[in-house]
Parts: structure tokens; sequence; C-alpha cells
């Protein structure tokens, strides 16, 4: 009985300061100019604009924040979303919020976490997009309970208090109830969170996403990410409607360190950050290859990639376009292309065809193209073995020719090699590397010289 009116009594002590807490938060921001002139409702609304350019913009948001949590390292990070017409539920596994995050989701520009390498946010004001589809949102978390509600004066960034008693209760994790604007969510809910699995490759601690839709079919959609038990590779597997789908990826990680004198505000005291690449494992067909969006743990945009990367760029306030102004981004641009190698040489003992990912290179958007990725890699190819020839060795681009006649089929390699000193290219490769093999200058074998080295190997 004591035990049990202990702990009782520790959660009304922790719920008394968690009062006092947003209490001093609304405190402090009734006058503005002084302490928190930042906060300006002309700013937030500027703010606002960009944030609302896209729909799904809120969910992005909303995982970024689930994965720069801290969670028990016993546990699996999660995040659910539970979807109806009237609210959303969202529950996450962590630890709960501190007074410092609570803060933060109460600030523009000065989040708690924005110094730190391993977390995805920067800034207060990327929480303030889920008001492009909510008016009002409710956080229960760690003795916290309170609210955002667009229908306050300034109630987007200044909490509001609740006691009622299905808050008022020591849980785990962190629940968020939200209320659309509209009440027709539920209709275009499922588009707008049909978001790709592939972000879970680049978050730092979640593990799975799960989304619960209240509609007539009452179905859940899972993503996970799984290891495979092989170095470099991961799986991500994603259940819906009893289908499952698994993909695997080979995943490569390139760190640049020792950073100095780098004048971007947004960066400061951080010394090293990774660029990490992944690919679709096995390396697809010619014909079969896509683009992929580029990564700053969340997706940005597709520039024309047929791989994901992943950095940590500064991006602009709507989190869609990277900032061409900024020094850091300009370091990172300037790694892309050992990182690229690194994958490269890595990777090329695993899949024969992992060549293929760097032949469309010259068709990236402007803003990679300028770096010459495509120049640089063909470059190493022209110099290293790195092309398999139709007896599975890997020799120079100089040393190969490709066989649109199938002369092969009667002329051996050796004899080939003896006649030109030539090797064909493996008919695989020529299949599906046709890019590459284009950009590299290997000609096919001519058919005067096909007649010329049957009538000498018939000799």
């Amino acid at each position: 009985m004591t035990a049990v009116s202990n702990l009782y009594t520790d959660w009304r002590v922790r719920r008394a300061l968690r009062k006092k807490q947003i209490d001093f938060i609304i405190e402090q921001r009734r006058d503005p100019p002084d302490f928190y002139f930042k906060l300006s409702k002309a700013m937030l609304n500027e703010a606002q604009q960009e944030l609302n350019s896209s729909e799904d913009h809120f969910l992005l948001e909303l995982i970024q924040n689930a994965d720069d949590s801290s969670y028990d390292t016993k546990e699996t990070p999660f995040l659910k979303f539970t979807i109806g017409n009237e609210i959303v539920e969202t529950f996450q596994n962590e630890k709960g919020f501190t007074f410092a995050d609570v803060d933060s989701l109460c600030s523009s520009g000065m989040s708690s976490k924005k110094e730190l390498e391993d977390t995805i946010g920067e800034k207060g004001l990327g929480f303030k997009s889920i008001f492009a589809i909510f008016h009002k949102v409710i956080i229960v978390s760690n003795g916290f309970s309170f609210s955002f509600d667009v229908a306050r004066d300034l109630g987007t960034i200044v909490p509001e208090w609740r006691e009622e008693e299905q808050y008022n209760k020591d849980s785990k994790g962190t629940t968020m109830y939200l209320y659309p604007k509209e009440t027709s969510f539920l209709s275009k809910s499922e588009q707008i969170l049909n978001i790709e699995p592939f972000c879970l490759l680049f978050l730092r601690k979640l593990k799975r996403l799960e989304f619960s839709f209240s509609n007539k079919d009452r179905y859940t959609r899972t993503i996970e990410k799984s290891p495979t038990g092989q170095q470099h590779k991961v799986a991500l597997v994603e259940c819906c409607k009893g289908k499952e789908t698994r993909k695997e990826f080979l995943l490569y990680d390139y760190w640049i360190r020792d950073i100095k004198d780098i004048k971007e505000k947004r960066r400061q005291n951080i010394s090293s950050t990774a660029i990490q690449m992944a690919f679709p494992y096995p390396t697809p067909k010619y014909s079969a290859m896509e683009t992929f969006k580029t990564y700053a743990f969340l997706p940005i945009n597709d520039f024309n990639f047929k791989f994901l990367i992943q950095a940590n760029f500064v991006l602009s306030t709507s989190r869609e376009e990277i900032r061409k102004d900024s020094d850091w981004n300009n370091l990172i641009m300037d790694n892309l292309y050992q990182c690229l190698l690194g994958a490269f040489t890595t990777f090329q003992s695993i899949d024969p065809l992992f060549i293929n990912y760097f032949g469309k290179l010259d068709q990236v958007h402007e803003l990679f193209k300028i770096h010459n990725l495509h120049g640089k890699m063909m470059a190493y190819f022209a110099a290293t073995s790195c092309i398999l020839d139709s007896s599975n060795t890997l020799r120079k681009a100089a040393d190969l020719v490709r066989d649109k006649h199938n002369s092969s089929e009667f002329i051996s390699n050796n004899t080939l090699y003896s006649s030109c000193g030539k090797f064909f290219v493996h008919p695989t490769v020529e299949e599906n590397c046709l890019d590459v093999l284009k950009a590299l200058e290997i000609e096919h074998i001519k058919v005067e010289s096909i007649a010329s080295i049957a009538n000498f190997q018939n000799e």
C-alpha cells in the first residue's frame, strides 16, 4: 500500500512541476519584445506559408521529431499513427518530453537539438507545419499535458495546460492528439500518409512506422527496417492489407572529418558529418532502373539519381530545397565523389552490375551536375580494371570490345586477345550497362575483324 501511495505522490509532484514549467513558458511569451521578439506574429505567418507548400509536410515533421527523441536501449523505437475522421492520434515509445523539448516546440529557430550531429531537427519552427492540416494538437508526455490551438492568439507558440482526467495519467512514451481542420480528413489521409518506406533507411533511431486507418477496411500498414545479417545490407519490410513486400539495399557511409572554417550558423560546433548512399540490391536491369529522392534524413526532392543519397544538408524552411548559398552544402557536394568511389570499390565484388548505377550521372539535376560526378567516375573506370569480361575477369575499358554480332559464340576470349589484344565485354554487362560502356567509348568489334579472327582461328 505504501509503495502505491509513494508512486501516486511522485506522480502528483511531477505533475505539479510540469504545470509550473508550462506556466513559466506562458509568462515569458507575454512580453515578446524583451525575451522572445523572434516569435512575432509576422515571422511565424511568413514561415507558415513556406511550410504549407505540401500537405504531407506535417507527417515528415512528426517523424523527424520522433527520430530525434531518446529511447530505452531495450526497446525497438517505433512511431504509430491512428487515423480517423475527427482525430489523428500518434504514439512513440520514447522516454518522454523534457522542459527543453517543450520550450523548443514553443520556439522558432531556437531548437535544443540544432547543434547535434545525430538529430534531424534544426528548429522548433518545423513542428508548426502541422497547423497546415490541424487546428489543434494536445500533447501528453512524461507528466506534461498541454495543447496548441490556432483559435487562440499566438496559440501555435504559446501552450495551454490540460487538466482533463484522460490526460492526467502516468504512462510511458508520448501521445499526440491532432484535430484536422477538415472533417473529411480520413478520405484523403491514405494518399497523404502513403509515405515512401525508404525514409526508414536513413532515420537514426526509428525502426518501425505503423499506420492504422479507421475506415471501413480498418487496415494497418507497417514499415520496418530489418538487419539481414550481412555487412552493409539492410532490408525494408512492408506489410499492408495482408501483403508483405521486402526490398534489400546496400548501404555505404562516408565520413567528412575535421571540419573547420565553415561559416554556417546552423552547423556550428559540428566537426564531422556523414554522407550515406543506399543502392537497391541486386542492381536492377538497365530498363528497370528508377530514380530516387535525395534525403536530409527525410525526403527533399528527386534530383534524378538512380540510388538514394542522404546527407545533413542545410535546407530551406520548407525542407524542399537544398540551400545553394551554403558553404556547408558545398563541402558535402565536394565530397560526393569520394563517397561514390568508396561505394563502388566496396560493392563491385558483391554485384558485377553495380557499375550500372553510375551510367546516368550526367543526367542529374544541375545543382549536382556542376560537381562533375559523371566525368570523375568515368575517368576512374577508364583507368581501372573494373569491367567484367566474358571470362568473368575484371578488365580496363581500353582492353574490351562489345559484341553486337554475338561473335563470342564462335570466337573465344583467348583467341580474340591473341588476335587483337582485346576481350569481349561480359554479355550481362553489355546488356545492362549500356550508358557506362558508351561513356567509356568501348566500341563494337568490327565485322571485318570478326571474319579475320575466325579465319585465324580455323587455320
